[in-house]
């Protein structure tokens, strides 16, 4: 009841507002889920991500708390709203997306995929306690030094275009996108050229091999709602060694 009154009360507000001329198209869409309303059906199309050879393919399913929309035409742009109970002004980093953090590109990702009318998708989140949208989101990236060129794109062919791209205006030494394998969020370069479906693969990749490090980005925060806090030693990470936390 609380989490509704405050979803109302946020709704209101906005309308009221009208803030960034964004207006509500859906809520609750799901994408590759079976269908509430008949279950032999399949509610919307999954995010399909391909490997870099192309002969491979995932397959993402899930829900999204809203869509919208705004502009006409080929300025028509959709933004996919998360919604989150608590603060969500620095939940976001720049240097993360499509790193250690996932899921707002992923949502960006696939409402392109299903809306190729868009000129451009977005994703935010935005907070249930004090109607705050997150500072960072992918249309933020223009503005910042990160590449948004290239961030979403799924398609194997134009990856591989991306990735001679950036190997031609690369200094020596930089990371040429992400590896094959990754056993870990943090394996994945912090900057140069980033794809978020080369990403997943390498992340993919680090999970057939069996390997799930404890290494996460941020130990105090990261773990406070980990049901294992209580047995796990990883919160002293800061005063360990790499070697001696994986061990």
């Amino acid at each position: 009841d609380l989490v509704v009154r405050d979803l109302l009360r946020l709704l209101e507000g906005e309308r009221r507002a009208a803030i960034e001329a964004w207006e509500p198209e859906q809520f609750e869409r799901g994408f590759g889920l079976p269908d509430p309303a008949d279950a032999t059906k399949i509610e919307g199309e999954p995010l399909v991500i391909r490997s870099r050879d192309g002969k491979r393919r995932f397959e993402l399913v899930g829900r999204v708390d809203r869509i919208d929309g705004r502009g006409d035409g080929r300025e028509r742009e959709g933004l996919i709203i998360d919604y989150k109970s608590g603060r969500v002004g620095d939940r976001l980093r720049y240097d993360q997306l499509a790193r250690t953090q996932l899921q707002l590109p992923l949502y960006a990702a696939w409402l392109a995929s299903v809306r190729p009318e868009l000129g451009h998708t977005d994703a935010c989140y935005v907070s249930l306690r004090d109607g705050e949208r997150s500072k960072v989101s992918m249309l933020d990236l223009v503005l910042s030094s990160v590449e948004l060129d290239g961030l979403l794109e799924l398609e194997p062919e134009r990856r591989a275009e991306l990735r001679e791209r950036a190997r031609q205006e690369a200094k020596p030494g930089d990371p040429i996108g992400a590896p094959l394998q990754a056993f870990g969020a943090l394996d994945l370069p912090a900057t140069g050229q980033r794809n978020l479906a080369d990403s997943v693969w390498a992340l993919l990749g680090g999970i057939a091999e069996g390997r799930f490090d404890v290494r996460p980005f941020d130990a105090g925060r990261t773990c406070s709602l980990c049901p294992f806090g209580v047995v796990c030693r990883i919160e002293r990470g800061d005063e360990l060694g790499s070697e001696e936390i994986q061990a």
